[in-house]
């Protein structure tokens, strides 16, 4: 449970800083008090301080010198003058260097608590402001320090400087969407709407619907008017996802948007005007998509007009050490914990990996490192182990395999294991099937590194 705040009273006069202390306790405050602005200044190095209430008038430093200095320090820190009848006009110009209200003596309770209330409930709010601006920020970091990483933010840039149309190519969980994001974000649409559309995932038969909206009776259950992407996107920005999934004939429709700048919902007749910017991205060789005749060239053309190309994660080895930092980070933080950090050995062993899975494969791995990892280092043997154990549990796709050796015995290995289980471990049985000597199979099992089944060595009496 959250403590409650902590209020710091700093007064010269005894009976104020007890009335205060009384009054604020008695409403669920902790309170801390201070007789002059040298021990306040003590207390608040010391302890996490929520607000203060300051006199004007204190021997040595006054309220008045005193304010600056603790917002210099302090910056954010609600302050709460107090001061007599006829410091009213020094008050107020505290409030104008930065303090929240004041408060006149003699002091009423009730507006000493109103008063209070008042400033905390700024200060969280003001606070949650900053921690989604953070948030936001964070989701839009590029982290990477090779120089890949640096020439494409470089390029970026320049697209966001531009209302150009922007195609971003690269395998699957490089951060296609992520660069397209920063793009629109830097640009000057940026207060516009930027919708995706994944285009791998719509069916096709409602493709259209998704793309131009419809309006009421267009078809059957079409009981009102919806907006499409592109009329969503309207003075901000749209992002085909996945551009080559599409068919030819969704493509057609696009390329018709692109050239006249208007479209048609479906069941209408009046053309819409859309101004929006569009991106697209793709993993696949649009080129080779174009003479294959798979995807339109007029199109192809329409849409590079800056080609920004993100190659995977196994060709930027530099950006594995960053990502691995940043990724531990971000894990400590969504699970509210102490970070955990990696030894160089670690990290060798994660940048030797091909990451096939590129940036979103190393970022689950993180997190499952830092799950099942006991302790505040993650040292090589960990990930190691973490690997093998995974391996062993996860069959190897063959077709992975850098060399056909290895192809071979991934492949005869997930065979084995197939027949031994529905066999239920009986090699016996199994070597009847595969039409090999048993004495073959065990040596076979050996040199693929299977261990045989627990009931194997009396399967014979196995039916």
């Amino acid at each position: 449970m959250q403590p409650s705040p902590l209020l710091l009273v700093v007064d010269d006069a005894e009976d104020v800083r007890l009335s205060l202390e009384m009054s604020l306790q008695y409403e669920g405050y902790r309170v801390a008090t201070a007789p002059e602005a040298a021990s306040a200044f003590a207390v608040l190095a010391a302890k996490s301080v929520d607000l203060v209430l300051l006199d004007v008038k204190m021997p040595g430093m006054d309220g008045i010198e005193a304010l600056p200095k603790m917002l210099e320090k302090w910056p954010g820190l609600p302050v709460l003058m107090i001061s007599g009848h006829a410091d009213i006009r020094t008050a107020v110009e505290a409030v104008k260097l930065g303090a929240e209200d004041f408060l006149e003596k003699p002091l009423d309770t009730d507006r000493v608590l109103v008063a209070v209330r008042n400033a905390l409930r700024r200060r969280n709010l003001e606070q949650e402001n900053r921690n989604l601006r953070e948030l936001a920020d964070r989701s839009l970091r590029w982290i990477g320090e090779s120089d890949t990483s640096k020439k494409l933010l470089q390029m970026s840039e320049r697209a966001a400087a531009s209302d150009a149309r922007v195609l971003v190519v690269g395998e699957s969980g490089v951060g296609k969407e992520l660069l397209v994001r920063r793009i629109h974000a830097a640009s000057a649409r940026s207060r516009g709407p930027l919708e995706v559309l994944p285009c791998a995932s719509v069916p096709v038969e409602l493709l259209e619907d998704e793309l131009f909206g419809h309006e009421p009776g267009a078809f059957s259950g079409a009981s009102q008017r919806r907006a499409g992407a592109f009329e969503r996107a309207h003075g901000g920005s749209l992002l085909l996802d996945e551009v080559g999934e599409l068919p030819l004939e969704a493509q057609a429709k696009i390329l018709r948007v692109l050239e006249t700048g208007t479209f048609v919902r479906l069941g209408g007749d009046a053309p819409i005007h859309s101004d929006a910017r569009v991106f697209a991205t793709t993993h696949h060789d649009l080129k080779a998509d174009v003479a294959a005749g798979r995807f339109r060239q007029d199109l192809y053309y329409r849409l590079s007009v800056v080609v920004l190309t993100i190659p995977p994660l196994r060709e930027r080895p530099a950006d594995i050490p960053p990502l691995i930092r940043d990724g531990l980070a971000e894990t400590a933080r969504r699970a509210r914990r102490l970070g955990k950090r990696m030894t160089p050995e670690a990290e060798a062993i994660l940048a030797a990996r091909p990451w096939r899975g590129n940036v979103r494969e190393l970022r689950n791995t993180l997190d499952a490192l830092a799950l099942v990892v006991d302790g505040p280092v993650i040292q090589g043997s960990d990930v190691r182990a973490f690997f093998e154990h995974r391996e062993r549990s996860t069959p190897r796709d063959p077709f992975e395999a850098p060399t056909l050796e290895e192809f071979r015995n991934a492949a005869e290995r997930m065979y084995l294991e197939q027949k031994v289980a529905s066999l239920q471990g009986n090699l016996k049985r199994t070597a009847e099937v595969l039409g090999i000597s048993r004495s073959n199979l065990y040596k076979t099992l050996e040199r693929l590194g299977l261990k045989p089944p627990p009931n194997s060595a009396g399967d014979d009496s196995q039916k």
